[in-house]
């Protein structure tokens, strides 16, 4: 049974992985705003600026959506810190909720830099499924730090059947959601007219490379 202070750290760190967990589906749910907007080069070229200013002009509404997603993200930068933090102090007793912050860490320094360069390169849609695919992975390393430290304090890594499947099937979800966000920004929503065939191709090599999308 946990000590009062280490129960209190506990409730510290799990919520502060939960908020920083809501804040990132925030995120995302906001960088689907940005994308339908085509607001990812609302700030221009320029990053961590927007148009060369800290504020966007006030008439520029893709500006201003651009920037909030920006803000967004510097939010769960500092929650981030805040989070691994506190994790610090339980990282012997709940050793693996603090690697998953810890990872969770790693992969915002690489959505970060991932941000800046599908805007420095004018979204390029691989770079730009990429940052998807990172803020997805952010995600889940925050879920499992949150609830393994109040559900499984011991938790550990399986190799039994249903453990294995369960990580194949999200594998095989992230390389959805990927070539989803590929597809999207590579234009090529309605390369195939039909399905499940792709314009009466079983693998359509000769349509080219919408088609194989």
């Amino acid at each position: 049974m946990m000590q009062e202070p280490e129960a209190r750290s506990t409730r510290l760190f799990s919520t502060l992985a939960m908020t920083t967990a809501l804040l990132t589906v925030g995120l995302i749910v906001f960088g689907a705003v940005v994308r339908v907007t085509d607001s990812g080069l609302g700030c221009g070229d320029s990053w961590p600026l927007c148009a060369g200013r800290v504020l966007p002009p006030l008439d520029n509404l893709t500006a201003w959506i651009e920037w909030l997603h920006r803000l967004f993200a510097a939010s769960i930068g500092v929650m981030g810190l805040a989070t691994l933090a506190a994790g610090w102090r339980l990282r012997r007793e709940q050793h693996f909720a603090f690697l998953a912050v810890g990872a969770a860490a790693f992969l915002f320094f690489i959505q970060s830099a991932l941000g800046a360069v599908v805007v420095l390169l004018e979204l390029p849609p691989t770079m730009v499924a990429l940052h998807l695919g990172t803020a997805m992975l952010l995600l889940a390393a925050l879920l499992i730090a949150a609830v393994t430290s109040i559900y499984q304090p011991d938790a550990r890594l399986q190799s039994d059947p249903v453990s294995l499947l369960i990580y194949l099937t999200t594998t095989l979800s992230l390389v959805i959601i990927l070539t989803g966000a590929l597809v999207r920004g590579s234009g090529a929503t309605l390369a195939c007219t039909d399905w499940p065939l792709c314009n009466g191709d079983i693998l359509p090599v000769a349509q080219g490379q919408p088609a194989l999308i």
